[in-house]
């Protein structure tokens, strides 16, 4: 597989404005609120329609105002709650879609859930700051064919990303790509991490910068089967990516190919854990620069997965990925 590219980016769409029929109350512009079905503001009340000229308060009352094929958009400002729960869903091929309005710079606080049964719900281009204070994971993704896109992503008291659980529904297919993820939890408590593939098959990790996180960049414990981390930036974490199981499931067939895996601050960048007698299958690492960790960068002997092949780090980029994520 070929080194990560230098420009790593996400590409911005082109929309052609064509008019609006009526001022919105939010001060955003018709040109930024193309192709928004629903708006939040926070000059909005949520007893609104979610209109653009009647916007809501809150995201939970914006998500709970959109469906399939639409998009709700956010103006610039700050939404807070200590909980926020998407229970709708997309299809394929028409996701419920939660953004920024263009060229919006938002912040979200508080945790984000998307509850089983809300599949292919996108969530693109927000701050969003997980800390809670019910210190949970956020966001936290219980439901199939969930994307993120070009947010920057923090939780100063758990994991940022948690995806999938046994009781409240898996993560199936998820894509994280092109965002910012740092700060995710705190230190000392060997638990707080990134991006945690906890149960979910075929999750994407794709061009990320994940950095500076007390634990893990990326965990995949206890069942993260078949999924794929490539062209990401893991950079300063306590430790870089794990494949690792428990007594009753392992991580399986996983790809972690075209990576910057750097500077991991407490164990190697990447390592393997599992119970006695219970060991992953098909975990392989391609192509990958990997160097700096405290106890090195590759733990040795490599058990459950397969070094096919690294590189130097002299031969990485000098320039990191560079997903397209609001100033925050």
């Amino acid at each position: 597989m070929p080194p990560i590219k230098t420009a790593l980016r996400l590409a911005a769409s082109l929309v052609a404005v064509l008019g609006c029929a009526a001022a919105p109350a939010s001060g955003q512009s018709a040109t930024d609120l193309t192709g928004c079905d629903r708006l939040a503001a926070p000059t909005g009340t949520d007893l609104a329609s979610g209109s653009v000229t009647a916007p809501v308060r809150s995201l939970q009352a914006l998500a709970d105002r959109v469906g399939a094929g639409q998009t709700g958009c956010l103006a610039s400002g700050e939404y807070a709650a200590p909980v926020t729960i998407i229970r709708r869903a997309g299809r394929a091929g028409e996701p419920l879609v939660l953004r920024s309005a263009r060229g919006a710079r938002v912040v979200v606080r508080g945790q984000l859930r998307i509850d089983k049964g809300a599949d292919h719900v996108h969530v693109r281009d927000l701050v969003l700051d997980g800390s809670n204070p019910a210190g949970r994971a956020s966001p936290q993704v219980n439901a199939r064919w969930s994307r993120f896109e070009g947010n920057d992503v923090s939780n100063r008291v758990d994991t940022c990303f948690g995806l999938g659980d046994t009781v409240w529904g898996v993560a199936d297919d998820a894509t994280i790509a092109g965002n910012v993820i740092h700060h995710c939890g705190v230190h000392g408590t060997n638990m707080d991490h990134g991006v945690y593939i906890r149960q979910a098959a075929r999750v994407s990790v794709l061009r990320n910068v994940i950095r500076d996180n007390p634990d893990r960049g990326v965990q995949m414990f206890p069942n993260a089967d078949r999924s794929l981390v490539s062209g990401n930036l893991i950079s300063g974490n306590g430790e870089g990516i794990i494949f690792s199981g428990d007594s009753d499931e392992t991580s399986d067939g996983n790809i972690v190919a075209d990576n910057r895996i750097v500077a991991s601050k407490l164990r190697w960048d990447v390592e393997s854990y599992w119970m006695p007698g219970v060991v992953g299958t098909g975990n392989e690492l391609h192509g990958n620069c990997v160097g700096g960790g405290r106890r090195g960068a590759i733990q040795t002997p490599s058990i459950g997965f397969t070094v096919v092949s690294t590189l130097p780090l002299a031969a990485c980029p000098l320039q990191d990925p560079q997903p397209q994520v609001p100033a925050g």
